[in-house]
């Protein structure tokens, strides 16, 4: 049995900027959430202060940056700021790609579906690399946690910026 890596063990979203009453929204948070404290690889390359895994990690946003903090077990916390600027234009086409995949499964149009989801797949794998580029000199995450992270940040802005599926 191979034992999964999971450096961060909690995370934690700010509630006010998510969309409420949105079940797919929900949905999408849970199954990130769940899948990224499943397994995950992290490891904070800046700072003197002594910082190890297990983390605690929050996502929230303060004016135009999005703000990823990582506590370790000594209660120091760690924060890095991603520009939302940065990416933005990537959730923009994300949200678009995602609306329309709910708008084909709606109407039933199975061949549509599997295109659109094929796209939808690239993008979200896009955002992952998206991620972690902008991290890369603060933060070491390997490509699932990243992708996972770019779908809580969608998730976090879904409620001023999101999909209206």
């Amino acid at each position: 049995m191979s034992s999964l890596q999971r450096d961060i063990i909690d995370i934690r979203l700010d509630e006010t900027t998510i969309a409420r009453g949105n079940p797919i929204v929900q949905r999408e948070r849970k199954t990130a959430i769940d899948a990224l404290l499943e397994e995950n690889q992290c490891r904070i390359l800046t700072s003197d202060l002594p910082h190890q895994a297990p983390f605690k990690a929050a996502l929230s946003v303060q004016e135009t940056r999005l703000i990823f903090t990582l506590t370790c077990a000594l209660d120091n916390d760690h924060s890095f700021a991603i520009p939302l600027r940065a990416v933005a234009r990537h959730m923009k086409e994300y949200f678009e790609i995602c609306d329309a995949h709910y708008m084909a499964v709606r109407e039933g149009n199975h061949s549509k579906i599997e295109a659109i989801d094929m796209g939808r797949r690239g993008l979200h794998d896009e955002g992952g690399h998206l991620i972690n580029r902008v991290l890369s000199n603060q933060v070491e995450i390997d490509f699932a946690t990243a992708r996972r992270l770019f779908s809580l940040i969608c998730v976090l802005r879904s409620g001023t910026h999101g999909p209206r599926f």
